[in-house]
């Protein structure tokens, strides 16, 4: 299961990147955006239930004298909403250590993930959004953008798993040695392979597969 998790500043406290959003956005000739909302987004995924998330919440996710948080998807009341999230695949550094730091609370939690929310207050014409989010808010290259709430899929990681492949080459005749070139791509004649044979029957053991493609 998937949790969302929405932080925002504390009623009547400033919230300086909301700010700094809108004044870039008067910057762009863009008058129409009154106000600018940001939340942070948390989506923790594992076997974890609602008390669970609030704990985590409480006391690793927000500041409490200065933040508030909320479960679940939070509704816009009329204001355009700009999520940006990371690519699947993009490094996460703040979800990476989160994760972290759920575990070592005791939670069995499978994967983090973050994002961050913008919620644009006023009258506000069709495509502005788009406009503000290409321009301002969001690097097309390793993030995306949605306009509604959005929740990503749950990405299991695997463990990584260290796989040694050696090749048997020492006792491989001229046209093995020849074969086993053209197969790997490596464009070595029977001279060069017969070099590298000499080589690694000297030192007793099969050359790796990866040691093959650097001496190629």
């Amino acid at each position: 299961m998937i949790h969302r998790v929405e932080i925002r500043s504390k009623e009547q406290l400033a919230d300086p990147r909301a700010a700094g959003v809108l004044a870039q956005i008067k910057e762009l000739g863009l008058q129409d955006v009154a106000a600018v909302a940001s939340v942070k987004l948390y989506f923790l995924a594992g076997e974890l239930g609602e008390s669970d998330v609030r704990k985590v919440a409480e006391e690793l996710l927000i500041d409490p004298v200065i933040e508030q948080y909320s479960l679940g998807e939070s509704a816009a009341n009329g204001a355009a909403v700009i999520e940006v999230h990371l690519k699947a695949g993009v490094m996460d550094p703040v979800a990476t250590s989160t994760e972290k730091a759920v575990r070592e609370m005791g939670f069995d939690i499978t994967s983090a993930r973050t994002a961050r929310r913008y919620e644009l207050t006023g009258q506000i014409p069709a495509g502005q959004s788009q406009e503000i989010a290409r321009k301002l808010l969001a690097n097309e290259v390793i993030e995306e953008v949605h306009f509604e709430a959005y929740t990503p899929p749950e990405i299991t990681a695997q463990a990584y798993e260290l796989k040694i492949s050696e090749v048997a080459i020492r006792n491989l005749d001229e046209a093995g040695l020849e074969k086993l070139s053209a197969d790997g791509e490596m464009f070595l004649n029977v001279t060069e392979m017969k070099a590298i044979q000499d080589h690694y029957r000297s030192i007793g053991r099969e050359p790796r597969d990866v040691e093959l493609e650097m001496i190629a």
